[in-house]
């Protein structure tokens, strides 16, 4: 019995079987924010009952209860299944309903499983944490630096207005510059901020060597040296899952050429 469900779990029918009904489950959690109707309800009530039919097979696939609770897409789905049970109506405090509903959507998580290819860029990201970590803190510490150079050079020379007629100085305080420096390095309307210091009392030339040496540190230098590690680590991940598959096909035409010299050797 429990080979079967360990043949059964690790089918990619079973398993494109589960990513379709979670497929559907998602899709009917969107319309139901706008469109309520008994059908979509009894769908998902079905869909319910199938990810329990799931959660149950591979329950009884599983080598030992603490290889089934170490998996941590069991406790995931466990976690989401008996979530969906719980009624709405439970849900007084419209907070906590909202919750409720945003922890129903996680189960899309699972489509990750599915498919080797996100699975192998998961991989990567994993791989990618240590250098990007590096990366990363050298740009916090020289955006923090010149947030700092901001505040000191800019604080009072400029403001935006939002549509409720409040001001705001991008260079006010340390939050606000941080938040400026992000703004340049995504490239949205920096150029605003730095006509808007152009028309002040600031010298052209500081505003021009401040901005364009952030822009080159950040969204050039540093968010290219994160690519090519990313870009880096992907390559040796495919190399490895090419390696991995050759091998994986030698020992079965290994296996294939001993069946035929048994074979033989039998007749």
């Amino acid at each position: 019995m429990n080979l079967f469900f360990k043949k059964t779990v690790a089918s990619q029918a079973f398993n494109i079987a589960v990513a379709f009904i979670i497929l559907v489950n998602c899709i009917l959690i969107g319309i139901e924010q706008s469109y309520q109707s008994d059908l979509i309800s009894w769908t998902q009530d079905a869909c319910i009952i199938l990810f329990i039919v799931e959660i149950s097979a591979r329950w009884l696939a599983r080598n030992s209860v603490i290889s089934f609770f170490k998996n941590i897409w069991n406790i995931i789905d466990l976690t989401l299944i008996i979530v969906s049970l719980i009624p709405e109506s439970l849900f007084l405090n419209s907070d906590l309903l909202t919750i409720f509903r945003i922890v129903r959507v996680v189960r899309i998580i699972r489509l990750i499983k599915v498919f080797p290819e996100t699975l192998a860029i998961l991989r990567v990201v994993k791989n990618s944490f240590a250098a990007l970590l590096r990366i990363i803190s050298l740009l916090i510490i020289l955006m923090y630096f010149y947030a700092l150079v901001g505040v000191i050079l800019f604080k009072g020379k400029t403001h935006v207005s939002n549509k409720f007629n409040d001001t705001f100085d991008p260079f006010g305080n340390i939050s606000e510059a941080l938040f400026s420096l992000f703004r340049v390095t995504t490239g949205e309307d920096w150029t605003d901020l730095r006509y808007d210091l152009l028309s002040s009392d600031v010298s052209s030339w500081i505003v021009n060597i401040y901005f364009v040496s952030w822009l080159i540190l950040s969204a050039f230098f540093l968010l290219n040296i994160i690519i090519g590690a990313v870009v880096k680590n992907y390559d040796s991940e495919y190399s490895k899952d090419k390696s991995a598959k050759q091998d994986e096909e030698l020992n079965q035409l290994k296996i294939q050429i001993d069946e035929l010299k048994r074979s033989k050797n039998e007749m």
